[in-house]
């Protein structure tokens, strides 16, 4: 497994509370607000609204959750940063079939081959 279990856990919370911050309760109004400041201070890093953030996140997760050998070749991949293959664009084609298949959709701008 590419992260240990406790691990993926605490990313799910973490990905759950940034959710609840985009809520419109006045019990979320004080995380919604450092949220807003850190997207904001980090919009270099971080373009776009907390909702793309959520997204991207979890597909990362998504991925990480998987822990098929088509997730570890593009984890090797990037963290190596290796070219685009043929190799990984079968192991790209084969994540997002087991996305599609999990009910996960893809947004419309992503292209990842």
């Amino acid at each position: 497994m590419l992260v240990e279990g406790w691990e993926l856990e605490a990313l799910w919370s973490v990905v759950d509370v940034l959710r609840r911050s985009g809520d419109a309760s006045a019990s979320n109004e004080d995380l919604a607000n450092l949220v807003r400041m850190y997207l904001w201070e980090n919009e270099a890093h971080h373009p776009g609204a907390l909702e793309d953030l959520v997204k991207a996140l979890e597909r990362v997760l998504a991925v990480l959750t998987l822990d098929i050998p088509a997730a570890r070749e593009i984890a090797t991949a990037l963290a190596l940063g290796q070219e685009v293959s043929p190799t990984l664009q079968r192991a790209v084609a084969e994540v997002r079939d087991v996305w599609r298949a999990a009910g996960i959709r893809e947004s419309e701008k992503s292209d990842a081959s």
